[in-house]
């Protein structure tokens, strides 16, 4: 994301203290591959889900 673009976001919407540093700590963790595959989470949810 560049500049420009992150200048843009922060015009149309009004984020608090707490949600940009939750985005700036998901941007890190996927910046260094730290996140799962969406076939994970789903094979999660739906073992999860069986289990209740």
């Amino acid at each position: 994301m560049n500049i420009k673009e992150e200048t843009f976001e922060q015009d149309l919407h009004e984020l608090t203290p707490k949600q940009n540093s939750s985005i700036k700590i998901s941007r890190d963790q996927i910046q260094h591959d730290q996140f799962d595959k969406n076939e994970d989470v789903i094979s999660e949810m739906k073992q999860w889900l069986k289990e209740k």
